[in-house]
Formats: structure tokens, sequence, C-alpha cells
């Protein structure tokens, strides 16, 4: 082992490793058909890796995005009564060398690049921008519009949220 946790989960995607420098989302969301659902996570995906100026895309038969051979984002859904939970992982500017030790996704073979390597980022810190390119690709792509909002107005009258 490498010192690093490994936590069951109950979504698809079988393995996948979280670190440092990568986005991660869990959208909660009621859906009607999952294959549509991965299909316009996917989608959103690609237009984010566009604007951030790399080209990608998905790979006939498989869920999550590719860059070539090389894959950036991985998505794992769970869905129940027609609500999901758990979403992807996009690769921005983590350390790749955890997925040396796993067999990403279930996948034999399969090489896992970043946004900063493929653009060649001199330098960390296109998280957050890159950050704001997916959430508005998300909401887009999911007919919604984003906003941004503060923790406390998450919070349900008189009761805070636990930090």
């Amino acid at each position: 082992m490498q010192g690093i946790e490994i936590v069951p989960t109950d979504r698809g995607g079988r393995l996948t490793y979280h670190g440092p420098g990568q986005l991660v989302g869990y959208p909660i969301m009621r859906i009607s058909d999952v294959v549509a659902y991965l299909r316009t996570m996917e989608q959103a995906i690609v237009a984010s890796l566009s604007d951030a100026g790399v080209e990608a895309g998905p790979r006939e038969g498989l869920t999550g995005v590719w860059v070539g051979e090389r894959k950036v984002g991985s998505i794992g859904v769970h869905v129940s009564r027609g609500v999901t939970t758990h979403g992807f992982a996009i690769n921005v500017e983590n350390d790749l060398q955890p997925f040396e030790w796993v067999v990403p996704c279930g996948l034999d073979g399969v090489r896992m690049t970043s946004v900063a390597r493929e653009i060649a980022a001199p330098r960390p810190g296109i998280l957050p921008r890159f950050r704001e390119l997916v959430a508005h690709r998300f909401a887009e792509a999911f007919g919604r519009r984003m906003r941004a909002v503060a923790p406390e107005e998450l919070e349900p009258r008189g009761v805070p949220l636990v930090r």
C-alpha cells in the first residue's frame, strides 16, 4: 500500500483514485434515463475541456472522457429511486503517479492524463478557473442556470451546517 485509504462505494466505475488537484463533482439530481445522464455529463466535461484548450471526447463502449488514448475524466454514479449520487472526477493538476498503482476504472492498460499535462501548464493554479468552466457547462448541459450559493444560504432555518 502507498498510504492511500481505500473506501468501498456503491457506485459504478469500479476503482478510481481521488487526490489533490482533481475536480470531483457529486451531483445529486433526479433523473429518468441513466444512459442519457451519463452521456450528458460526458458532453459537459468535453465542452469544459475544449474551453480550456484540450481536445477530448468519449470512447465507444466506455464511460468517461478521453484525450486520444489517455483518460482525463472518470464517471461513476449510483442511482436510487431516480436520484443520483456520486459523479465525476477530472484530472486537472494532480499527481498522476497514484494511477500507476491501480487499474483505473477496472480497465487494464489505461494511461491517465490531466488538463495541466495536456496544455503543458508551466505552474499549478488552473483548478479554480477550470472549476468555473465545468460548473457553467454542467448547468448548461442539463438546462439549468449556474448560481453561486454561500454556505449559509444552504442552512435550514436555525440549524447550522456542520463545518
